[in-house]
Order: structure tokens, then sequence, then C-alpha cells
């Protein structure tokens, strides 16, 4: 196979490397905002959901765990609006939508 041929494949290979990359990075700030909250730190928690989303934009898991965060510093608005971008990114996600029913019921009690 001629150098000319290869190069696409190589290229194909290093994207792939590059965005398990990015995966990787980001479920490490995720699992680090978790521990975080559960400690009791969910405005440090925040900021890693927020750079694990800066890093993979396409990642429902961070935008949940945003969302979660949000809602329990009662900041209503932007956990719905992080509910509905996980919705958004994975339709399936059950647990998305029953906190973002909670959420809208808590904000229009206030």
């Amino acid at each position: 196979m001629s150098k000319l041929l290869r190069l696409p494949f190589l290229l194909l290979a290093l994207a792939a490397i590059l965005m398990s990359c990015n995966t990787y990075r980001a479920e490490r700030r995720v699992k680090k905002g978790i521990k975080l909250d559960k400690e009791g730190r969910g405005i440090e928690a925040i900021e890693q959901y927020k750079k694990a989303i800066k890093i993979k934009p396409d990642y429902a898991q961070a935008y949940f765990c945003l969302a979660t965060s949000y809602y329990s510093e009662l900041n209503y608005a932007e956990a719905i609006e992080n509910f509905n971008k996980t919705i958004e990114l994975n339709p399936e996600y059950r647990y998305a939508h029953q906190l973002l029913g909670m959420a809208n019921i808590s904000m229009k009690r206030r």
C-alpha cells in the first residue's frame, strides 16, 4: 500500500485516539465533580462538570450531573436548562425526565 493511501487510515486512527482521550478526561472531571458533590462542595462540583462539558460538549452524563448540582443549590432555572440539554443528547435518559419535572414544579413553588 502506498504512503498516500495509508494517510487517511492514519488520520482516522489519530482522530479515534484523540476522541477517546477527550472522553477519558471528561469522565475524570465528572467523577471528581461527583466526589465533590458527595462532600457537600456543590459549587466546586459545578465547575468540574462545566470543565467536562468544555472537553466533551456531547457528554450527556456531565450535563445531568451539572443539572443535579444546580438543583441541589436551588438554582432551578439552570437545572432545567441542563436537564433539557441532557434529554436533547440522550432522549432515553429516564432520570433526567423525572428530575426535569421536579425542577419545574419546584420553580413554580418559588
